[in-house]
């Protein structure tokens, strides 16, 4: 997807592992991220809009975070959706996110945000598929990479 003109929002209602998008020129001046559908009612867990963790590097989250804006600062951080680059992925996410307080079943929003490159972000959700406190390939899946302007928490709009 392309945001070059008027303002747009671009919604997800569902979690796809095979259909993550690509997203160039996000304007968060105009453009905006909606949630509905089964994705609002897996992180809106309390119907009352998003509970937001924002933070660098190391953000320790409970039960009661619904989303997450992770600020990476580490020049080697990488989050990716290539598959040579999958474990990198997960050591960056797992040196960022202690999600130890999490129980199987819990999930989150994540946007991933570096602060290097600032026009750049993924997002992503996760769903703690066991309780061992740790990300792993299989729990995490890609929504959607920004590139040339990236979302903020205050993007987000339930639907």
């Amino acid at each position: 997807m392309l945001s070059k003109t008027g303002a747009l929002t671009i919604v997800y209602a569902g979690i796809d592992a095979g259909a993550e998008d690509l997203i160039l020129d996000f304007n968060p001046a105009k453009d905006s991220i909606g949630l509905s559908g089964a994705l609002r009612t897996a992180v809106d867990e309390d119907n009352d809009g998003l509970s937001w963790l924002g933070g660098v590097d190391h953000l320790v989250v409970n039960g009661s975070v619904e989303a997450v804006q992770l600020t990476l600062s580490s020049s080697t951080s990488v989050v990716s959706s290539a598959a040579a680059l999958m474990s990198h992925t997960l050591a960056t996410l797992n040196a960022a996110l202690d999600v130890t307080q999490l129980q199987q079943g819990d999930d989150l929003l994540i946007l991933a945000r570096h602060s290097q490159y600032t026009n750049s972000a993924a997002l992503l959700y996760y769903e703690a598929r066991d309780s061992d406190g740790i990300i792993d390939a299989d729990e995490i899946t890609f929504i959607a990479t920004f590139n040339g302007g990236a979302p903020a928490f205050n993007d987000f709009v339930i639907l």
